[in-house]
């Protein structure tokens, strides 16, 4: 009897992948929020003698609740959240897209893997003060790296999250299913129907300079009568 009734609990395919989605998205939108409140943390900071104003401090403290949003967006364990498993479980069909995907990765993986390594240091081994001590050197001595693959892993985030019309074309109603389903409320629903933008939330997005990475874009297409999403690479402009 038990069994059979935990059979029936059991989402469907189509349910599962909706809720892997929304588990990435809410997260995403978190990251972004992050960052913004980073950058706008970071402009208030002043320079006094011996150092910055306290506001500095919270900069750090920010800085590292992002590191690990953002680890958390692209996480190895497989239960976990992954853009880049969940572009290939939409897309998987899309040779092309897969293959920009393949190049975007490998944009962003050197300084993803100090992040991560930084967000299994800072938290799982925080009593080893010397191990942490070297991730924070680490971070320092790339920040550059750091910064850049930040703005662009946020962008390949912002551009899945472009694609949702296409990829649950009935997202309001599967929303609310699961609302009801987990007994959330309103501020939830408010966050899974948002839009958000890496615009202005990084400093590269607001960087005058050219962009550093080649810009992560999606441009619909239609393959045989069916509208399809291609990624595409823009070259930066010289």
């Amino acid at each position: 009897m038990g069994k059979k009734k935990n059979k029936q609990n059991k989402p469907d395919l189509a349910t599962a992948k909706f809720e892997r989605y929304l588990s990435f998205k809410i997260r995403f939108i978190e990251a972004i929020q992050l960052a913004r409140l980073r950058n706008e943390m970071r402009a208030m900071c002043k320079p006094v003698k011996g150092g910055h104003d306290c506001t500095e401090h919270l900069v750090h403290t920010i800085q590292a609740a992002l590191y690990t949003w953002v680890a958390g967006l692209n996480d190895l364990d497989h239960r976990s959240v992954s853009v880049f498993r969940l572009w290939k479980e939409f897309f998987e069909s899309d040779s092309a897209t897969m293959k920009k995907l393949k190049e975007a990765e490998g944009e962003v993986e050197g300084g993803l893997n100090l992040i991560r390594s930084f967000r299994n240091s800072h938290g799982a081994h925080a009593d080893r003060f010397d191990v942490l001590l070297g991730k924070h050197r680490a971070l320092q001595a790339n920040q550059s790296l750091l910064e850049k693959s930040i703005s662009y892993f946020l962008v390949i985030c912002e551009a899945l999250v472009r694609q949702e019309v296409v990829i649950f074309p009935d997202f309001e109603t599967r929303l609310e299913v699961f609302i009801r389903r987990h007994g959330l409320n309103d501020a939830f629903r408010c966050v899974a129907r948002s839009n958000p933008t890496v615009r202005d939330a990084t400093d590269v997005a607001r960087s005058s300079s050219p962009y550093p990475y080649p810009a992560f874009d999606i441009m619909p297409i239609n393959v045989m009568g069916k509208k399809m999403a291609l990624l595409r690479i823009k070259k930066p402009e010289k």
